[in-house]
C-alpha cells in the first residue's frame, strides 16, 4: 500500500491508558494538546499546518495518527481531504485509511459503500496486484468477522483476491511476497467459517511461506517481515483454538509468539487466552501477570482478565481488588464494576457499595444496557 505504513491500529481505549500512567488530563491525550519531544514534534507541527497540506500529505498525516490510535484527529483530517486530486493508487490508499478510522471509531458499522469504491476505482483505473490483494484481504477478513460488508461486495474481492494471487503467486518481489501472505492468511477465514480444517490449514501454511520467505531489503521491510510474521503466529493460534482444537499446537504457537517479542504485553495475552480456553486458570493466571509486569497496551484489559482468573480460583478477595483497580484506571469499565457487584455480593458486602456506587451512575448516565440490568438483578 501507498503512504505511510501501518503496522498497528491500536484500540482508541489505548490513549485512556496512556493519559492515566502519563498523568496527562485524557482530553489532551486524545488531542495532541501537550509538550511532546522526539519524532513527535513533527507530527504536532504538521497538524497544526494540516489546512495547507497536499491532499496526500494529509491521507499519510491521518495515517500516522492511526498509528498514535489518535482516529478522531485522523478523521477529522481525512474530511478535508478531495479524492478527486488523488492518482488512483492514493485514491486506494484514502478508501482504506478511511475504513481503518471508521471501523476504530465505529465498529459494527456498515462499510460496503467504502469497499465498493474501492471496486470502481480498481475496475476503472490500473492498480497494482499487490494494493488490489491489500483491500481484498480487508474485505474478506471484516465481512466474516463483522458481516459489515455485504455479501455481493465480499464475493467479488474474495474472487478478484484469489485471481490476483495465483497471477503473482512466482513473483518474486518483496511486496508480492508480502500480499500473499496477508491474502493467504485472510482467505483462510472462508474455509475456517465452515469448519473446513484441512483447507484451512492449507492456506495458513501457505501465508507462513511467504512470510518466512521474506528478504527485507531496508529498514522498513524488515518490520514490515517481522509483522507479517507476528500476524502468521496470531492467526495460527486462532487456528488451533477455534478451528482444528488442537490445543497443544495452540499452546506451541503461542509460545512462539512470545520468544519472538517478549516485550509486547499482547502476547502474553495470547498464551493465557489458550490457557483459560481449557480452564487452566493457574496457568493463564501466570502469563496475565506477565502481561502486565511488561506494561503498555491493554493494561486494563490485563487487570480485568487477572481478576477473572482469581474469581475461578476461589480468591474472591484478590479478585475484587483487581476490579477495583480498573475502576481506578478506567471509571467507565463496565464488565469490572459488574463482575466486582456480583462477587461482593456473595464475599465482600462492605465492597458492594462500592461497586453500586459505579452502576447507579451509570445507570443514571444511560450507559446500562437491559442486558447488563439482568446481570444486576
Amino acid at each position: 500500500m501507498n503512504g505511510y505504513v501501518i503496522t498497528q491500529a491500536m484500540e482508541f481505549s489505548f490513549l485512556k491508558e496512556i493519559a492515566e500512567i502519563a498523568h496527562i488530563p485524557y482530553v489532551d491525550v486524545a488531542n495532541f494538546n501537550y509538550e511532546f519531544a522526539g519524532m513527535g514534534n513533527a507530527l504536532q507541527w504538521l497538524l497544526s499546518m494540516k489546512a495547507y497540506l497536499p491532499d496526500i500529505q494529509k491521507v499519510n498525516l491521518a495515517r500516522a495518527l492511526i498509528t498514535t490510535a489518535r482516529y478522531h484527529l485522523a478523521q477529522d483530517i481525512l474530511s478535508m481531504v478531495n479524492p478527486e486530486k488523488l492518482q488512483p493508487e492514493q485514491e486506494i490508499t484514502y478508501l482504506i485509511t478511511s475504513f481503518i478510522t471508521r471501523n476504530r471509531l465505529e465498529p459494527g458499522v456498515y462499510c460496503t459503500e467504502l469497499f465498493e469504491k474501492i471496486k470502481q476505482v480498481i475496475k476503472r483505473k490500473k492498480i497494482s496486484e499487490e494494493n488490489i490483494l491489500e483491500a481484498s484481504s480487508l474485505a474478506i477478513v471484516w465481512h466474516l468477522k463483522t458481516g459489515t460488508i455485504d455479501l455481493q461486495t465480499y464475493e467479488w474481492f474474495k474472487l478478484c483476491g484469489k485471481s490476483i494471487a495465483e497471477k503473482i503467486i512466482e513473483r518474486k518481489t518483496f511486496k508480492a511476497k508480502l500480499a500473499l501472505s496477508s491474502f493467504y492468511r485472510a482467505y483462510a477465514m472462508v474455509p475456517a467459517a465452515i469448519n473446513d480444517v484441512s483447507e484451512t490449514r492449507l492456506l495458513m501454511l501457505k501465508s507462513t511461506h511467504f512470510a518466512d520467505i521474506l528478504e527485507p531489503g531496508n529498514d522498513l521491510e524488515t518490520v514490515l517481515a517481522e509483522t507479517a510474521k507476528k500476524t502468521v503466529l496470531e492467526s495460527s493460534i486462532k487456528e488451533m483454538m477455534y478451528v482444528s482444537q488442537k490445543w497443544d499446537e495452540a499452546e506451541e504457537y503461542a509460545m512462539e509468539l512470545v520468544a519472538f517479542d517478549p516485550y509486547w504485553s499482547v502476547n502474553y495475552q495470547e498464551l493465557a487466552e489458550v490457557y483459560l480456553k481449557q480452564n487452566q486458570y493457574s496457568k493463564a493466571l501466570e502469563q496475565y501477570q506477565h502481561s502486565k509486569q511488561v506494561g503498555l497496551p491493554r493494561i486494563t484489559f490485563t487487570e480485568y482478565m487477572i481478576g477473572v482468573c482469581y474469581e475461578h480460583l476461589g480468591d474472591h478477595q484478590e479478585a475484587i481488588n483487581n476490579f477495583k483497580n480498573v475502576l481506578t484506571m478506567d471509571k467507565t469499565n463496565i464488565s469490572a464494576g459488574l463482575s466486582g457487584y456480583q462477587i461482593s455480593l456473595k464475599y465482600d458486602l462492605e465492597s458492594k457499595e462500592y461497586f453500586r456506587e459505579f452502576i447507579n451512575h451509570w445507570d443514571e448516565q444511560g450507559f446500562l444496557t437491559p442486558k447488563h440490568k439482568e446481570m444486576i438483578l
